[in-house]
């Protein structure tokens, strides 16, 4: 049987995860994927200009591209925005990652690129320095805001001074999907009263009707084209009134990033990284189709605008766009450029910055196009040497990434001195503690070093007292030390294809060829029995190093974004991991019959989750937003098929829990349960009272999770109202579909089904089972139809039912300015609603481990099946930062490390949650379930190590 685990060990362990998810993730951001930026921003100021002319910048928040085209009945959705596109540039903006709303905006104003920070503050956006608004106040005009806060937010400070009148403002923040245009009705006549003001050069306009009608209804129906029209018709009144006094002003409409068919936006997918925009004005030629980054709309803004170039601008003004002379176009490019050779000085790159200032006064000689010529070679030199001086904290990420997984591989599920675990948490919460204490303090534990050191502290505590190595342990260590360089050569192999425009076949093969060789060294290492034995011994002294050497590769899998796509291939992998190693613990564990019955149920619900999704999707793509009709028509509408499977995969679910109830304790926790799955399908069904019914259904349901390892119940009644109230939050959280609560019912049936299977009796099963949970988890999570993308997090859930009336009246005199550096409830609760909804899969798979182990008396076993997942989290976290050192120089590398790194973090905890949920931390150690008293038989060796 297995060691026994303590409670606080498994705190601990995932403690450990926590922080090194943090730390590891904070060094491989500021090394592979943010632009280090000085601490104070120095403007570099161009010679004296004419005042620039008068700006609006309209900002149209989650505007899918297609919407500007689109012609329903003969009627275009956007009739004003392709009127006026024909004055000037139409075309899209290729944003950066992640897409939301304060990292675009912020990219829209000062050319940088969107980073984890910036996601991280979008509610609450803090001020930055070197924005085109703030460059236009310098010269004399006078700036106005009104809609949601974020332009407001990031420019309302320059250096100290104030950059708007309080009068001069109405900003509101974030109320999320329940906001389906109150908050612009609430603006627009602001906005439209300062258009009309000639007092007023500088206005800024951001609406949100679209983006919050996409996520709570899609982007493709009625609802959200009635928002885009709405704004449509908004535009139009205000850019005329502005342009009426004002003929000679530059106009930027533009969305902040696009969203999918879906609704949803946050991570890489192109609908949301394609977002349409216009630029008209006096020195802004005619023409339609262009694509260029986003980043490059504030430089190319400053060029027309003859303002000095932002500093941190990531891309070089679209010069091309302009009506600028050869010379003029010079001038332009020489500010940004000198813009840029101050930063990499006050970055501490003095070497750097003096050899391209050099060079700078050295290319002009010659026509005015070959100066522009070498000034771009220069700028491209530069930035290519800032870039490369990151290396450190990418070495200091791998490495520590590797102390992390060491010391988690070698204690995890292994009995330590008591001290250890108390020695393992101090350096984390003191670290935590002064992260967030501000002063010196908070400085010194945001330092990388400051985590980096809290981690590694609490690492070598962890191990503190393992278990000494066994000869096989040696030597698979060996044999990972030798792979993972070649693998990383692999990928250099095709990094370098695509830095050097090279035809990516060649590479491909080579890559090949090199997978090959480790693939056929390893097949033949394991024909030896030595090597055999070797690896044996290895896993049973430390079972935790088959869950790093098996989870570490899926993670490392995911930087290979040539093919594996993480909005298609990627579910795949996963689903073909999960059902083959579901097949082959079925298959282990086919001599008992008593559990041909609960294997055969879980294999079909497999396949039908992880195939059927994948073939629904191909047949349909937005199959997953099935149509659902509230009221009397929820019974006979369209979608009825999903609704009625949903029903019966629920159904047995139901019969336990009636069962459970009646023949054991437990009668309360169920009917709490049960009451609220009535409230939740009596909302869908459309009766009366909707928010009561709402406010009931969610408080009963989240009390009957919280209130089960407590009540007095059966393990089969504690089992039945867990998955009851998973159903029922299903039913709530997954408002927009009846197919999305149909994939979770099944969930729900394979995990009734997997709780009759006995649990791993041997530490390295459960070292198996762990690694086979991930992956499920992951293929449900592709089944549900999200992807590993922040749009998961900031896709709608939960709305309750009456929200979205618009905010009070504000008067003209007393705009809200300080509102909007607050975060709106609605904004807390739905992210409170997402924490859940996601954690739903996690609750049930859990949920039915903990009744599997207490029916053999294995609660030991659960312990240690938490710490394992948390090693398998951290294996994939760490392999992915490997891969950060394999693709730090492609852009769309972004699309896979912040969501791995992000929503591993979001694992860890939800296991944590999960596990005390089921009980883990509850009962003592070695008690024995009411089903199968202490000191009963455990469960036969050959049923089924993978659980």
């Amino acid at each position: 049987m297995t060691p026994a685990t303590p409670r606080w060990r498994v705190v601990a362990a995932l403690a450990l995860v926590l922080a090194g998810f943090v730390v590891v993730g904070r060094l491989a951001v500021d090394a592979w994927l943010v632009r280090a930026t000085p601490e104070r921003v120095r403007i570099v100021e161009r010679e004296p200009l004419p005042r620039p002319g008068p700006f609006l910048l309209a900002v149209v928040d989650g505007l899918r591209a297609e919407s500007v085209d689109e012609v329903v009945d003969g009627v275009p959705t956007m009739p004003f925005w392709r009127g006026l596109a024909t004055e000037g540039v139409r075309g899209i903006g290729v944003t950066g990652e992640p897409t939301m709303t304060a990292a675009c905006v912020r990219s829209i104003l000062t050319g940088r690129s969107p980073d984890l920070y910036a996601a991280f503050a979008n509610f609450n956006a803090p001020s930055v320095d070197g924005s085109v608004t703030q460059f236009l106040v310098r010269r004399g005009l006078r700036a106005a805001h009104a809609g949601d806060a974020a332009a407001w937010q990031l420019t309302r400070r320059d250096g100290a001074a104030e950059v708007y009148r309080r009068e001069d403002v109405i900003a509101f923040p974030d109320r999320g999907p329940a906001d389906q245009g109150g908050t612009d009705d609430a603006s627009f006549p602001f906005a439209l009263r300062w258009a009309k003001d000639p007092a007023i050069g500088v206005l800024t306009f951001h609406v949100v009707r679209p983006d919050h009608a996409g996520h709570r209804h899609g982007a493709t129906g009625e609802a959200y084209r009635g928002a885009v029209r709405i704004v449509d018709a908004q535009l139009r009144q205000l850019v005329e009134a502005f342009r009426f006094l004002r003929p000679d002003a530059t106009i930027l409409l533009t969305a902040d990033h696009g969203v999918t068919a879906r609704g949803t936006h946050g991570g890489g997918e192109p609908g949301a990284r394609r977002a349409p925009f216009v630029l008209v004005g006096p020195r802004v030629i005619r023409r339609e189709g262009v694509e260029l980054p986003q980043i490059a709309l504030a430089p190319t803004l400053c060029a027309v605008l003859g303002l000095p170039m932002p500093p941190l601008a990531e891309s070089p003004p679209a010069l091309e766009l302009t009506t600028l002379t050869p010379s003029q176009r010079v001038d332009a490019f020489d500010a940004f450029l000198r813009a840029r050779i101050a930063v990499a000085q006050d970055l501490g790159a003095t070497d750097l910055a003096a050899d391209a200032d050099a060079r700078r006064r050295a290319a002009f000689t010659g026509a005015a196009m070959e100066q522009l010529g070498r000034l771009v070679i220069v700028y491209r030199d530069l930035e290519a040497g800032v870039l490369g001086a990151s290396r450190f904290t990418g070495g200091l990420a791998v490495l520590l990434a590797v102390v992390w997984l060491v010391a988690l591989v070698r204690a995890a599920g292994h009995p330590a001195h008591p001290r250890s675990t108390l020695l393992a948490v101090l350096p984390l919460a003191s670290w935590a503690f002064a992260s967030v204490a501000g002063g010196w303090l908070g400085a010194a534990a945001r330092h990388p070093l400051g985590g980096a050191t809290a981690v590694v502290l609490s690492a070598l505590a962890y191990a503190w007292d393992a278990r000494p190595a066994a000869p096989g342990v040696r030597t698979l260590t060996l044999g990972g030390l030798l792979a993972v360089p070649m693998l990383g050569g692999a990928g250099l192999l095709l990094q370098h294809a695509f830095d050097a425009t090279e035809d990516a076949g060649p590479a491909a093969s080579r890559t090949v060829v090199v997978f090959a060789v480790v693939l056929v060294a390893a097949i033949a290492a394991l024909f030896r029995r030595g090597t055999r034995e070797a690896l044996a011994r290895a896993f049973d002294a430390r079972p935790a190093l088959f869950v790093a050497a098996t989870a570490g590769p899926l993670g490392f899998a995911l930087s290979l974004r040539l093919f594996l796509d993480p909005f298609v291939h990627t579910p795949i992998v996963f689903a073909v991991v999960a059902g083959l190693a579901l097949v082959a613990a079925a298959w282990r564990g086919r001599g008992d019959p008593a559990t041909r019955g609960p294997w055969r149920v879980v294999l079909a619900v497999a396949a039908v989750l992880f195939v059927g999704g994948r073939v629904a999707e191909g047949l349909a793509p937005d199959w997953i937003l099935s149509v659902r009709p509230t009221g009397p028509a929820w019974l006979v509408g369209p979608g009825l098929g999903w609704r009625v499977a949903a029903v019966a995969a629920l159904a047995p679910v139901v019969v336990a829990a009636v069962r459970a109830a009646r023949t054991g304790p437990g009668a309360p926790l169920v009917a709490l349960a049960g009451l609220g799955v009535v409230a939740a399908a009596a909302l869908r069904l459309g009766a009366p009272a909707p928010e009561a019914l709402y406010q009931v259904a969610r408080a009963a349901l989240l009390l009957a999770l919280v209130a089960s390892p407590f009540a007095r119940a059966s393990d089969d009644a504690a089992l039945a109202a867990r998955l009851l109230a998973c159903a029922g939050l299903a039913s709530l959280y997954h408002e927009r579909s009846d197919a999305q609560v149909f994939v979770l019912a099944l969930v729900l049936l394979g995990a009734l089904a997997a709780a009759r299977l006995p649990f791993p009796p041997t530490r390295r099963g459960i070292a198996a089972l762990a690694v086979l949970l991930v992956a499920v988890k992951i293929a449900a999570f592709h089944g549900l139809g999200f992807l590993e993308s922040f749009s998961t997090i900031d896709t709608g859930a939960g709305v309750v039912p009456g929200q979205g009336a618009p905010p009070p009246a504000v008067h003209p005199d007393a705009p809200p300015t300080e509102a909007a550096t607050t975060i709106s409830t609605e904004i807390w609760e739905n992210a409170v609603s997402q924490v859940v909804k996601f954690s739903l899969v996690w609750v049930a798979l859990l949920a039915a481990m903990a009744r599997s182990a207490r029916r053999t008396g294995s609660l030991d076993g659960l312990r240690a099946l938490g710490v394992d997942l948390g090693v398998a989290l951290a294996a994939r976290g760490a392999l992915v930062a490997l891969g950060m050192t394999v693709w730090w120089r492609s852009s769309w590398w972004v699309a896979v490390a912040y969501p791995t790194f992000a929503l591993a973090l979001l694992d860890a905890l939800f296991v944590l949650a999960g596990l005390g949920i089921a009980g883990a931390f509850r009962a003592p150690a070695g008690a024995a379930s009411d089903a199968a008293p202490a000191g009963g038989p455990a469960a036969p060796a050959g049923a089924g190590a993978n659980g």
